[in-house]
């Protein structure tokens, strides 16, 4: 039995539409709470009208535009030579060199500068971000140089991603470290947060779908009784 494509012409075009809506949302976490409400206008542009086709349509639209999000950007962090991260006081610094590579023979070089002079040693703990495992811990001394401090960490880190927190005095900084395929990654970040997003997305497009499906029972039902009545 052929399939007439000429009828879901709009479904197809409004699936795509809402795919690329939600991948690109993802990039700003207020766009992506609201993603689902971009979806539901999409369809409805696209005269997608019936609540069981736009719940057909939708969550697949979400799904997937997760997916394709966490697969453009397991890439794109899958090969990052340096990353620079910064405590919300300003007085922490710290580059990651190399950030991510598949190599794990590299060694890893973090460079810190703290903005004021101190005699303090930086301490930092190294834990695997998935289960919170501690992999290494110890001490660095620092160099005191132009009224700040410098502490310099070479780390051997087998495969994995990685939190480091180093804490210099009473402040802390955490960086990390990705010594992963892209692959891994991607399947890593699409465990978690992904599945959380896809759960959480897709359930408020459907609660969403559903409460404006209820709103119109109930104007026809209300305009029903108006003309019963009248």
């Amino acid at each position: 039995m052929m399939v007439d494509i000429k009828k879901y012409q709009m479904h197809i075009i409004g699936f795509i539409v809402a795919i690329l809506a939600v991948f690109a949302s993802m990039y700003v976490w207020l766009l992506t709470i609201i993603s689902p409400i971009f979806v539901f206008l999409i369809l409805k542009f696209f005269k997608i009208w019936r609540s069981k086709e736009r719940l057909m349509v939708g969550i697949p639209a979400i799904l997937i535009g997760i997916i394709l999000f966490f697969g453009v950007f397991s890439y794109q962090i899958s090969d990052i030579s340096t990353q620079n991260f910064e405590n919300s006081t300003h007085t922490l610094k710290a580059t990651v060199v190399p950030y991510s590579t598949e190599d794990a023979s590299k060694a890893v070089y973090i460079n810190t500068t703290y903005s004021k002079p101190t005699n303090s040693s930086m301490s930092y703990i190294v834990k695997e971000a998935k289960d919170q495992r501690v992999l290494t811990s110890g001490e660095v001394k620092g160099n005191v140089l132009d009224n700040v401090t410098e502490f310099h960490l070479t780390l051997k880190l087998p495969k994995g991603i990685y939190a480091i927190n180093l804490t210099v005095e009473n402040e802390t900084i955490t960086a990390s470290a990705l010594r992963e395929t892209t692959f891994e990654i991607f399947r890593l970040y699409l465990y978690f947060p992904g599945l959380y997003l896809m759960f959480l997305l897709s359930s408020l497009y459907a609660l969403f779908v559903f409460g404006i499906h209820i709103i119109r029972r109930g104007q026809k039902m209300g305009r029903k009784y108006e003309k019963k009545t009248s």
